[in-house]
């Protein structure tokens, strides 16, 4: 539901306040509100009052746990009669308002002796909780759960949202206006909320996505992590004070609601201050938190002010370079492919192999920086494969793959570094990628060696080249040859002679190659993409000067090719069929030259290979 509907163009940004709902400064006004069990607002931490990993605990209730909570707080048994709520009530309604059929106007006695109206929903005699609400044939609960697992929040904190908010929870019977703005989205303290934002699915759905791109991406974020000046009330006269905001969760909860409470807010426990500069959302929802589902501090999963992010700008990481990943508990040994990686993958293994080695193409990896989402992808070169938590899972122990490319959380992280060794951390969850037991997981940050990697830049010897990208081959005996195909690139050909000619420039089809790799045989079949051809050994043969052509790919030894690098970037290519060397027949540049084989240790049998 939430997926289809609520996407990128959610946020109304009228103002820094414009997400605030007017009712935060009041204690839980609704006037149908159960009392709550006041807990001690001695643990509550103005910097800290709920931590990233809690917000983000998208999973810790199902759609049928959320509704048994909901009836658990409120048993949905009262009255519709107007003489045992002391009400009069008017004609039927019959109207239906942001997916939920209101049938009844009552009007209640106020304090001043006037009357309040409003549009109930009533059936079989008595009035219809949130719990047992229908909004666009959904329950409560499950437009909760969607919410939850389309912006991976925590439903505890929408749940508490709607208590703080509108008092939803415990009322026994909620009226129209209270569904309309039920979580205060859309609402600034100095305006009328806005109308499309009206209604749960919209007030759910639009707060969720603000908390989550706050948590996870760090947008829309106007109390970021450090110190910052929080009011204590939206009057500039009652002052406020410099809080130092340890993470994202607890900034996400002052740009919904920009005011901390003062020493009286505190003290007064769920109660109403003296002096007239009391604001209670956060304090409510901090109380209310800690009564129903425990402390909202639990499970915090790095100390901000011991590791410090690490962004692209740093000369340790070079997004053009491949590294080795090795955990500090085993630096002999790195992350690896499980079964190799060939450019046909789509998914794989990742695991912590016992040894480092030189085979690289399993072992290299590359971090690949978005800059305008501040995250990095961290990409197998070979295969075009990244990092990927497992279903976008925050549970501790969620593996780690290697996946195709999207643009999900799962497959951003962030670098952090303590003490020289690199954190890396899931933009969906803020846990630790973890080596454990031969796996790759990711787990809450403690710490541990296992969860600190020292990033191994690749020898420069090592061979590796990029899934999809093209190639220029030019010889060393010759700089000015590259290898061409005879003839030039024609739809309706097959097969064309390869041969040396000319370098042309950077984007000549006939020049241009691409490698994809063999992992049993540990080799290269060279293609040219614009025919699809691969450089053939005519008929497999081992004769000194036997010329080499582009023909359709098969399996056969005769496409296949061991290439290694020297330590000046000088590459041998050698035919897997007979171990001889790819060599230009002749190095003059004024003739078209065959291309061979031929057992031979001169620069006509020596390449530099140049990404185009």
């Amino acid at each position: 539901m939430y997926k289809r509907r609520y996407h990128k163009k959610r946020i109304m940004f009228a103002g820094v306040f414009s997400f605030v709902f007017a009712a935060t400064f009041a204690f839980l006004s609704t006037a149908n509100q159960d009392k709550t069990e006041a807990a001690s607002t001695a643990n509550f931490k103005a910097g800290n009052i709920i931590s990233d990993a809690v917000m983000t605990d998208y999973n810790s209730m199902t759609v049928d746990q959320i509704h048994a909570f909901l009836k658990s707080k409120n048993s949905c048994n009262q009255s519709a009669d107007p003489a045992a709520i002391g009400a009069t009530r008017y004609e039927n309604v019959n109207t239906t308002k942001h997916g939920i059929t209101y049938n009844r106007r009552y009007f209640f006695r106020n304090s001043s002796g006037g009357e309040n109206s409003g549009l109930y929903h009533v059936k079989d005699g008595h009035f219809v909780c949130m719990a047992d609400e229908t909004i666009n044939g959904h329950s409560a609960a499950y437009v909760i759960w969607d919410a939850a697992q389309a912006f991976k929040i925590n439903p505890k904190v929408l749940i508490v949202l709607l208590e703080k908010e509108q008092s939803l929870v415990t009322d026994k019977w909620p009226y129209e206006v209270q569904y309309r703005a039920a979580t205060g989205y859309g609402c600034p303290d100095s305006a009328a909320c806005d109308s499309k934002y009206y209604g749960l699915e919209a007030q759910v759905g639009n707060a969720a996505y603000l908390f989550g791109k706050i948590v996870y991406e760090n947008k829309h974020n106007y109390y970021p992590v450090g110190k910052n000046y929080v009011k204590y009330h939206y009057d500039n006269s009652c002052g406020g004070s410099v809080v130092n905001i340890e993470n994202r969760a607890t900034g996400a909860l002052y740009t919904y609601t920009p005011y901390q409470p003062n020493a009286a807010s505190l003290a007064a426990g769920y109660g109403l201050a003296s002096g007239g500069c009391g604001a209670y959302g956060n304090r409510n929802f901090f109380l209310l938190y800690s009564d129903w589902f425990g402390d909202p501090h639990s499970g915090t999963t790095y100390n901000m002010n011991t590791i410090s992010e690490k962004l692209p700008a740093l000369s340790s990481l070079s997004s053009s370079k491949q590294y080795q990943l090795s955990p500090s508990n085993n630096a002999k040994s790195a992350i690896d492919i499980s079964g190799g990686v060939s450019s046909s993958s789509k998914s794989g293994t990742l695991i912590t192999y016992q040894k480092r080695n030189n085979s690289i193409f399993n072992q290299s990896f590359v971090f690949k920086y978005d800059d305008s989402e501040k995250y990095y992808y961290i990409e197998n070169p070979m295969s075009g494969l990244r990092f990927d938590v497992s279903g976008a899972s925050s549970n501790d122990g969620a593996e780690v793959l290697l996946w195709t490319k999207h643009i999900g959380c799962n497959q951003k992280w962030t670098l952090k570094e303590t003490g020289g060794k690199y954190v890396i951390i899931s933009s969906c969850s803020n846990k630790a990628l973890t080596a454990e037991n031969g796996k790759l997981v990711i787990r809450k940050y403690t710490g541990a060696n296992n969860q600190l990697w020292d990033a191994n830049e690749v020898p420069a010897n090592a061979v590796s080249f990029g899934n999809g990208d093209k190639y220029q081959i030019l010889n060393v005996a010759n700089s000015k040859l590259s290898i061409d195909l005879s003839g030039g690139v024609h739809p309706w050909k097959n097969n064309y002679e390869a041969i040396m000619y000319e370098a042309r420039s950077s984007n000549n089809a006939n020049q241009v190659f691409s490698f994809q790799y063999d992992e049993t045989n540990d080799a290269f079949r060279i293609l040219n993409p614009a025919t699809g051809l691969s450089l053939d050994v005519t008929a497999s043969k081992s004769d000194d000067g036997t010329r080499v052509l582009l023909w359709q790919g098969h399996s056969h030894c005769n496409q296949k090719w061991k290439i290694t690098k020297d330590a000046n970037g000088v590459y041998n290519i050698k035919s897997l069929c007979n171990s001889k060397p790819l060599s230009a027949l002749k190095t003059n540049p004024n003739s078209m030259d065959s291309l061979v084989i031929f057992n031979r240790t001169d620069n006509s049998a020596k390449w530099q290979i140049k990404k185009v």
